[in-house]
């Protein structure tokens, strides 16, 4: 848990949940939940990145860190059964990058909503957490500072019951799809999908012509040349 640069949010997360002497007692689901928010919090709470080199600290943080139930915690949404199924943590000031550790429950996740934060990510195994949102229907992410150079991350083709994406105003950039990279095409259930003021370029994808139960489409502010013959 520990590396070159020190103290890891892993560490710090599983250090806090040593530290609870009614640790032992947790029901197991509970555990894992509280550990991966613990990870959460400490990798994006007042972690510099490019673009945020002396980040505040989240915005609100009602509950979290704390003994009480992952299901009390500010932003967070369970099922009558416990278990995570929403995060919302928009406009929290959350910097630096979504940790791989979302993947331990990010099966059941139904909505994640990080719009205008902070968020920086880059590298391709940045986003390797959302290979496991296989129930996700609902990612809204605009207003941040989320990077790939060609088009959408590949990770998302993952995310095939996605019905609302929204990732207006990142850095996106390169060709949105093409026959190595459908990640759109990967997403029939698709009803809304918000990529405006971004750095694609191209022309209009004809997997979006194939998108049946797409019903609002905002892509302009790009380097795209539009051509709607799908």
């Amino acid at each position: 848990l520990d590396d070159d640069q020190g103290d890891t949010p892993q560490r710090k997360a599983m250090h806090w949940m040593c530290t609870d002497p009614n640790v032992n007692s947790i029901e197991h689901t509970e555990k894992l939940q509280r550990y991966v928010l613990g990870v959460l919090f400490y990798a994006t709470n007042m972690v510099p990145n490019d673009y945020a080199e002396e980040p505040s600290p989240w915005l609100k943080a009602d509950n979290w860190i704390t003994n009480a139930h992952s299901c009390d915690w500010m932003g967070v949404v369970c099922d009558d059964k416990k278990e995570i199924v929403s995060i919302d943590l928009e406009r929290n000031r959350l910097s630096g990058k979504l940790p791989l550790e979302l993947a331990i429950i990010g099966n059941k996740f139904k909505t994640l909503d990080f719009t205008s934060n902070l968020l920086h990510m880059k590298g391709m195994k940045d986003y390797d957490c959302f290979k496991s949102f296989t129930s996700m229907e609902t990612l809204l992410m605009d207003d941040n500072y989320l990077y790939h150079k060609n088009g959408l991350p590949e990770q998302f083709r993952h995310m095939t019951n996605l019905e609302k994406l929204r990732l207006s105003y990142n850095l996106f950039e390169g060709v949105l799809e093409s026959g190595e990279n459908p990640v759109l095409g990967a997403m029939p259930k698709l009803t809304h999908l918000e990529i405006e003021s971004n750095f694609i370029s191209g022309t209009m994808p004809a997997a979006i012509g194939n998108l049946e139960n797409l019903v609002y489409l905002y892509m302009r502010r790009n380097n795209m040349s539009y051509n709607l013959d799908f």
